[in-house]
This record gives structure tokens, C-alpha cells and sequence, in this order.
């Protein structure tokens, strides 16, 4: 009996790599045209329109002509997509706008209450005031104890309390809807900084098409700050208008894991499963593992060739597994995670006592 109890546990072990939730731009090539120098390497920090690579591509004749028109189209879907950033960032500015505009009508009400409170406290003040100045005067003939006089002169300390305190309640709502009409000020005034950028990049589209059209080869600038990742092509690599050629991760972007599990384990793949994920980068014995869940798993298989996983030209499940920390810790130091590192994953895929086991297995025979 002991021995059925004893739980039996399905793993399995994929690869995979650590790849951000969000926060990460792809950087593509303008047009086509040859790597001619790369000034970056994977991992490192950047800062915005900092140089990271340098394509050359002739512009002469026929070939100049495809080019140009290439060119063209590129910075024609650049616009389309400055023009839909202009139109979210005027939706976001509308939208701060009624949330400024609803919390200061929710704070002038409560100064409204505020003040009506207020007044009853200072009415009760006013006359528990004068019923103790009428005791006070009373007390020279002995009508009351010294012990009910204290009662009533401490009742009045207190009113005369809450009244102050009513008061500083209204100066802090007030303080709180000039900090709100501040901030709203401040804004709208970093929206209209985004709006003039935007339009700036627009007006600034027609003449970088013009200046680089007349141009042997071009560079490519890094659109925001954040670390170089994925970077995959080398020098010497040619390249196709749009072909991406690295990706800018965000400093504070969060990973996830991205694994690949062959079609042969599909029937115990579900969200929520635990996973142990081993850091190639460091050594499981010293480092320990990350804990972690599975957070979805693709509908459909993919082909994926040369993963830095390792994980061959076939088809496979794509899961992404949420973490529990982003970093491993050794001697009390913490180690960070970073985008691109290979992982081997343990899933648990299911955990039975032995008689379960047995039971199912004696069940298929009938």
C-alpha cells in the first residue's frame, strides 16, 4: 500500500531562449544594400540615435532607380506609421485629459463635504463653548464637581480639534486640486513635446529620401535606448529592404522564456504547467535553476531553423513561460538574465501515485 502511494512524475526537457515580454523594437534596414560596418555587439547598451551600422548600396543607373523606389516605399510606410503614432499619441493626451478633468470634479466634491463637515463641527464648537463658559461661571457657586467640569472642558479641546483639523483637510484637497491642474499642465505639455517630435520626423521624412538617394550607402541609428539583441547578420551580409537587423530591448522589459517542444509532446502541453528553466550562461550546479509557469502554448507548429536553443529545421510547439525572478542569485550576489541567453526547460507535465498509474494502465487493456 505505501509503495502505490508513491508519486511518479512525467518530465520533459526542451530548449529554448530568453526573449522580452514587451519593449523591444526591431531595427530593419531602410533599403538594400551590403553590411559594410557594424558598431555593436550583442548585449550592448545604447542610447538613442547613436550610429549602429553602416549599408552600402549604389545608386546608379537602373539599379539606382529600383533603389530610389525602394527608398520611397520605405519612407512612405515610415509616414503611415509616424501618422498612426500621432493619431495614439492624440488619443492618449484626450484621454489624460477626462482623467484630469473626473478626479478634479471627485476632489472638489469632497472639499464640498469637506466644508459642510466643517461647519457642523464648528456649530457644536461654538456651542459647547458657550455652555462651558456658562458652567465656568457657575463654578464659582459650587454647582458643579471639578470631574464633570474637566468632562466638559475636554469636550470643548476636542471640538475645537476637529475643527482645526477640518480646516487643514480642506487646505490639503485644495493643495491637491492645484497639484492636479499642475500636472495635467505638465501633461499636456509632454504630449505636445511628442506631437512636434513626430512632426518633425514627418517633415524630415522627404528630404532624408532625397539625401540618401544621392548617397553611396547609408547608416542605421538605434530609434531609442536599450541593449542590442538578436543581432543577426554579420559583415559582408547582404540585406533586403526592411530584413531586420537587430532588436533594441528596453531596459526595464521583463523575459520571458520562449521553448520550443517537439509535436511529440503535444498531447501534455497546456498552460500553467511548472517549469524549471537551467541558464546555459550558468552552471545549474552553482546557480540553481528558474522557477516559472507556463503561460501559453501556440495553437499551431512552427518551423524553426536554427534557434540559438540549437533546435533543428523542424516543426515544433512554441510555449512562453513566465518567470519567477529575473535574475539567479550565487554567494549573495544577484546575477541578471538577459535576452538571448539558451535555456534547457524541465517540464512537469503530470504527477500520479503509482496506483493511479497502475489503474490507468490495467483500464486500457479493456
Amino acid at each position: 500500500v505505501w509503495a502505490l502511494q508513491l508519486e511518479i512524475t512525467r518530465r520533459e526537457i526542451v530548449e529554448g531562449e530568453l526573449t522580452p515580454w514587451n519593449g523591444e523594437v526591431v531595427v530593419r534596414a531602410v533599403r538594400p544594400g551590403v553590411v559594410d560596418a557594424l558598431y555593436v555587439v550583442e548585449g550592448q547598451e545604447v542610447r538613442r540615435d547613436d550610429v549602429l551600422a553602416r549599408i552600402a548600396s549604389g545608386t546608379d543607373g537602373p539599379e539606382g532607380a529600383r533603389v530610389s523606389r525602394q527608398l520611397a516605399e520605405s519612407l512612405d510606410a515610415q509616414r503611415v506609421l509616424l501618422e498612426e503614432q500621432r493619431v495614439a499619441v492624440g488619443e492618449a493626451r484626450d484621454i489624460a485629459r477626462r482623467d484630469s478633468i473626473a478626479r478634479v470634479a471627485h476632489l472638489r466634491d469632497q472639499r464640498g463635504l469637506a466644508a459642510a463637515l466643517h461647519d457642523v463641527q464648528q456649530r457644536r464648537y461654538q456651542f459647547a463653548r458657550r455652555r462651558f463658559d456658562r458652567v465656568g461661571a457657575s463654578k464659582d457657586h459650587r454647582f458643579l464637581s471639578d470631574y464633570v467640569f474637566g468632562e466638559l472642558r475636554d469636550g470643548v479641546l476636542a471640538l475645537e480639534q476637529a475643527v482645526a483639523e477640518g480646516l487643514l483637510m480642506q487646505r490639503g484637497i485644495e493643495e491637491e486640486i492645484i497639484a492636479m491642474g499642475l500636472l495635467a499642465q505638465r501633461r499636456d505639455l509632454e504630449f505636445v513635446v511628442q506631437l512636434g517630435e513626430i512632426d518633425a520626423r514627418l517633415a524630415g521624412l522627404e528630404g532624408q529620401r532625397l539625401r540618401e538617394g544621392a548617397n553611396w550607402w547609408y547608416e542605421i541609428t538605434a530609434p531609442r535606448d536599450g541593449t542590442v539583441a538578436g543581432l543577426t547578420e554579420d559583415l559582408g551580409d547582404s540585406l533586403v529592404a526592411g530584413q531586420a537587423l537587430l532588436s533594441l530591448v528596453s531596459p526595464d522589459a521583463r523575459l520571458k522564456a520562449r521553448l520550443f517542444a517537439p509535436t511529440r509532446s503535444a498531447a501534455r502541453l497546456e498552460p500553467g504547467l511548472p517549469v524549471a528553466l537551467r541558464i546555459a550562461a550558468y552552471p545549474f550546479q552553482k546557480f540553481g535553476t528558474v522557477a516559472g509557469r507556463v503561460h501559453t502554448v501556440s495553437e499551431t507548429t512552427v518551423v524553426v531553423h536554427g534557434t540559438a536553443a540549437g533546435v533543428g529545421p523542424e516543426s515544433v510547439y512554441v510555449l512562453e513561460v513566465s518567470l519567477d525572478r529575473q535574475y539567479l542569485d550565487y554567494a549573495g550576489v544577484h546575477r541578471a538574465l538577459r535576452p538571448g541567453m539558451e535555456v534547457t526547460a524541465e517540464l512537469t507535465t503530470d504527477r500520479r501515485a503509482l496506483g493511479a498509474w497502475l489503474f490507468e494502465s490495467l483500464t486500457s487493456l479493456y
